[in-house]
């Protein structure tokens, strides 16, 4: 099915060559997307020896890039970072439209407006709160703020991996557990924590594998937390998550307990493009995070429209229902050809394609359909889908099925329950 590129997918749909710079001769490997050069390659050891040994981040790739590697004219529909498919909140435009006069000058450094705005809707103080160039920002506070050589952090081994990156670029280790059937293991978390960890780190929803746990089982695990460590639980999805997957972990923190909420305004809300985000946790916890990031780090465009993202509860509505419709029909899709899967609470679908993987994600791309391989994760077998329009998903789904040839044989949904863990 063609797609129009119209207003409302324009997030993720780009329809057309002229819109971008001539092809370059040659392409970078960060444009790419690949493994950067190590900052060992850097001669007279400038760098300390955390930053030298660091793996870096490295994105989803973007559909100009696909255009240019395989001379793609038509659309491409990218469905590898988990973005909105309806496009920004139209609020949250309109607000950047009428702050960009504002620009000119330096932004609010404490983020007042925002902060107020969400103190009022989650029920805090707004000294509980605290904005962030995104949620990326927050996560990287937390390990300049936090941690020493000898520190620990606790965390899934499969679960979203930048705090990992950040935990080693303080000298301090990384205690990854196994998952159990792509769930967190809260039992093994538990297990792993001593008197050197400092930070223990819960994605709900996860990502990349879109799994959450049961409520009672996460209440007995803060339960038994000791109190010497920092809960950071990342909730980027908790929007999309069934209503019996909502922790309520504002409550815990109303409650006292010493426990961080990371959210982002990139997903549901359509502005991870803006980069705003925030946490919100016990005073004395968001004093010290406010410490250590850089002065003016949530510009003032992203101020007005996460102020007004919060306000537009009727596009965020629009991007659940839509979200919800889209990921059952592709998992009914997937149930029919018999294609593992893990049943996800976010908006994105990680999907079991063994041994093809790899060489399925290079057809996709030939198809002008982008998704993330998570081999960066160690799970080799497995690719990650977004979910978009009805039509992007089809197109993905055509694709889908020209490059494994022929349906499946023998595999079953993967063996994973989501209301199990």
């Amino acid at each position: 099915m063609a797609l129009t590129g119209t207003r409302s997918v324009t997030a993720v749909l780009i329809t057309g060559s002229s819109w971008f710079r001539p092809v370059p001769a040659a392409i970078s490997n960060y444009e790419r997307g690949a493994q950067l050069t190590r900052a060992t390659s850097y001669p007279g050891g400038l760098f300390r020896k955390a930053i030298a040994d660091a793996e870096p981040y490295v994105p989803g790739r973007t559909a100009v890039l696909l255009q240019q590697e395989h001379g793609i004219r038509g659309p491409v529909v990218k469905l590898s970072s988990n973005e909105n498919p309806l496009g920004m909140s139209p609020a949250a435009e309109r607000a950047i439209v009428e702050a960009a006069a504002a620009a000119c000058g330096y932004p609010d450094d404490q983020s007042l407006g925002l902060r107020r705005k969400l103190a009022e809707e989650l029920d805090v103080d707004i000294d509980n709160v605290l904005a962030g160039n995104g949620s990326s920002d927050v996560i990287y506070r937390l390990g300049a703020a936090m941690l020493e050589l000898g520190d620990n952090v606790v965390m899934s081994k499969y679960s979203f991996n930048l705090l990992s990156i950040v935990t080693k670029m303080f000298g301090s280790e990384l205690r990854a557990v196994e998952m159990d059937r792509y769930h967190h293991d809260l039992q093994a978390v538990l297990g792993a924590i001593d008197d050197r960890t400092k930070i223990v780190y819960v994605d709900l929803p996860n990502n990349p594998m879109g799994s959450d746990v049961a409520d009672a089982d996460f209440r007995r695990f803060v339960s038994r937390l000791p109190s010497h460590v920092l809960l950071v639980v990342d909730e980027a999805y908790l929007e999309f998550a069934d209503p019996e997957y909502r922790h309520g972990t504002i409550d815990l923190i109303r409650e006292g307990r010493n426990v961080m909420v990371v959210r982002t305004f990139s997903k549901s809300h359509g502005l991870a493009g803006v980069r705003a985000g925030y946490a919100v946790g016990l005073p004395e916890m968001i004093a010290g995070l406010a410490v250590a990031g850089l002065p003016f780090s949530v510009n003032t465009l992203a101020q007005a429209a996460a102020e007004a993202a919060v306000d537009d509860k009727d596009f965020l509505a629009r991007t659940v229902e839509l979200n919800r419709r889209e990921r059952e029909a592709l998992c009914a899709h997937l149930d029919r050809e018999g294609i593992a899967y893990v049943p996800s609470q976010t908006n994105f679908v990680a999907i079991d394609l063994g041994s093809r993987a790899g060489a399925v994600v290079r057809s996709l791309e030939q198809s002008g359909v982008i998704v993330r391989h998570l081999a960066g994760y160690g799970l080799e077998n497995f690719i990650r889908v977004s979910l978009g329009t009805p039509e992007m998903n089809v197109r993905f789904i055509d694709a889908l099925t020209r490059a494994l040839g022929e349906p499946f044989s023998g595999i079953a949904a993967a063996d994973v329950e989501v209301d199990a863990r």
